[in-house]
């Protein structure tokens, strides 16, 4: 096979003394083409880890995949759970900080993973979203068959498969692309922002709650500006029929700086935001429990529907 520079081969070079040099960067330059062409590919294991869903207190989700470089893999993903995760936007560990991971070993199919005494202090769903994100993430290897939490010399029940059967936790599997109402940059009426979030297979009201909490916080991007009062929290939420009853606290009324024309965009976000989803056709407004049927000038008594049309006609 012949080398080509050019029009001439390699070996056509005059063999001169001062070629030589010549003839080492040509073919170093013909080597680097070589390795820049061949394509990097991910090196190691895969291996998933499951992480808890912000907005879910009892969902998980495996959400990501990682490549172990070798070495002990229960133990990789172990720790690559108790890291936070790439997406800490949308997820979560399900490791408290305070709880270390002191080691992982297989005993007749069942992984018994020892933890720092800080986990025996876990309350409400923490603790069974964190067993329960760690059997399905150990589940991925065939040789287990069940897990058991070690604190010390204390060890708990042996969960498997059905021990959740009952239980709240379980995974969170749907993604859905929504879009969030915020004002505009000039203020004068309201633009829609994408987001992906992470749903259940069939809607709830968590699904309506992450809404009205995502407007609440404010866009993600740096164009677009919030719309709900400042203090403006979400005190519960509900689903009559088509309509969703959004109960907020006593700040989305007092705010100080509110408007006939901020008014309107509020109201525009909260309704058009959340009836992008498919079970919502109208929406209720409540404060501290109480429905309200006047806000900044606007007539509350019949619940919103949709669009810009509604609102501009109320005095």
């Amino acid at each position: 096979m012949k080398w080509f520079v050019g029009a001439a081969p390699l070996w056509a070079f005059p063999r001169a003394r001062n070629a030589r040099p010549y003839r080492a960067v040509i073919f170093f330059i013909i080597l680097l083409a070589i390795l820049s062409s061949c394509t990097p590919t991910p090196q190691g294991t895969p291996v998933q880890v499951f992480y808890a869903v912000r907005g879910y207190s009892s969902g998980v989700l495996g959400a990501e995949t990682k490549y172990a470089p070798g070495g002990d893999l229960k133990l990789f993903v172990l720790r690559t759970m108790a890291a936070e995760p790439s997406n800490a936007a949308a997820y979560r560990s399900v490791f408290p900080d305070n709880v270390v991971i002191e080691g992982i070993h297989m005993e007749d199919g069942v992984a018994v993973v020892t933890l720092s005494e800080e986990y025996s202090a876990m309350i409400g769903l923490t603790r069974p979203v964190l067993e329960y994100a760690l059997l399905q993430t150990l589940f991925q290897f065939e040789d287990v068959t069940g897990l058991c939490i070690a604190v010390g010399e204390e060890r708990g029940d042996v969960l498997r498969a059905d021990s959740f059967a009952s239980s709240p936790p379980r995974i969170v599997r749907a993604q859905q692309e929504i879009l969030l109402y915020f004002a505009s940059p000039d203020g004068l009426t309201v633009q829609p922002e994408r987001r992906t979030v992470i749903l259940r297979e069939s809607e709830s009201t968590e699904w309506y709650q992450h809404v009205v909490e995502v407007l609440i916080a404010g866009p993600a991007g740096t164009e677009l500006h919030p719309v709900m009062p400042l203090g403006t929290r979400l005190l519960s939420i509900s689903m009559e029929s088509k309509t969703c009853i959004v109960n907020l606290s006593g700040e989305f009324v007092s705010a100080a700086d509110g408007t006939p024309e901020s008014a309107r965009l509020t109201l525009l976000a909260i309704v058009n935001s959340l009836t992008e989803l498919s079970g919502v056709s109208f929406v209720r407004l409540r404060v501290e429990g109480e429905d309200i049927t006047s806000y900044f000038g606007y007539d509350l008594t019949p619940p919103l529907q949709r669009g810009a049309e509604e609102l501009e006609g109320m005095a």
